[in-house]
């Protein structure tokens, strides 16, 4: 196997607003650390009262953390099974 690609990020970095892991985090660290937040019904009072959740929401993805990494390999061209071992 080789690796094909490198991503130095979260998988859940989109540039969809609120979809990216800066703000995830964030939002569940202020609705008291409960993981639970990411997928209850949002709290959009939350977000609109705090210029950092907002900053965050919409920037978040260009603010990675680097904390993260996701690699993707290929298998190199065609081997049998004893080859393998």
């Amino acid at each position: 196997m080789e690796p094909v690609d490198i991503y130095r990020r979260s998988f859940y970095d989109t540039r969809v607003p609120t979809v990216n892991s800066q703000f995830m985090w964030r939002y569940v660290e202020n609705n008291e650390g409960l993981l639970d937040a990411a997928v209850e019904p949002p709290n959009t009072g939350l977000v609109l009262k705090s210029p950092r959740m907002l900053m965050l929401a919409f920037f978040g993805y260009w603010m990675p953390a680097g904390d993260n990494i996701l690699v993707t390999f290929r298998k190199n061209g065609h081997q049998s099974r004893a080859s393998r071992r």
